[in-house]
């Protein structure tokens, strides 16, 4: 796996940790208030509102806000919402304003291992693919899903459920999980604020 692969699951794991300091609790439950951990972290405020004709989302930092196209599904908002939050955390507030279509946005993004396929991005594509990388991951937790995966009761609508988000997303990320190296403590990233 990628070095940058990794920084990128340790990113999302210190945002859910610094979230659970702020808000005085070591037990993170799903689905994950996203609308609370952006203004806890960022001072940003997500507005569900009706965007331009192929915007489903956008960091707006000059107005401390991140939109989302109010008409797509619940799972789908929160894609997009996770998605945004991994452009602030990634590349930070001052490298926005950031605004994702269909096209940047894939739930079913898989983690690539071959870094000349990341080479071949152009920078956008690259910073895009990273922020579904994220999205996924602050979403859906590798090593929880995996532990969950271990449970014989389980199904992809009952995972989907519990994370809130869809079951392409649950279907991407457990691809990822089984193809991912543990993070271990000395994985370090840090966290954009």
């Amino acid at each position: 796996m990628s070095v940058r692969r990794q920084q990128i699951r340790a990113a999302a794991r210190d945002v859910r940790r610094s979230y659970c300091e702020r808000v005085g609790s070591n037990d993170l439950n799903h689905p994950l208030p996203l609308d609370t951990l952006v203004e806890e972290i960022w001072g940003l405020t997500v507005v569900r509102d009706v965007l331009a004709a192929g915007i489903q989302g956008k960091v707006e930092p000059e107005y401390d806000v991140i939109r989302v196209q109010r008409d797509l599904s619940p799972t789908r908002q929160r894609f997009v919402i996770a998605h945004e939050i991994g452009h602030v955390c990634l590349e930070g507030l001052d490298a926005g304003p950031f605004r994702d279509t269909d096209e940047t946005l894939d739930e079913c993004a898989a983690g690539a291992d071959d870094e000349t396929a990341v080479r071949s991005y152009n920078r956008r594509e690259r910073r895009e693919q990273e922020a579904n990388l994220f999205a996924l991951e602050l979403l859906v937790p590798a090593e929880e899903l995996w532990q969950a995966v271990q449970q014989a009761d389980w199904s992809f609508e009952s995972l989907a459920a519990r994370f809130a988000v869809s079951t392409d997303a649950i279907r991407a990320q457990l691809v990822n999980v089984c193809c991912l190296d543990p993070l271990t403590p000395s994985d370090e990233s840090t966290v954009t604020r």
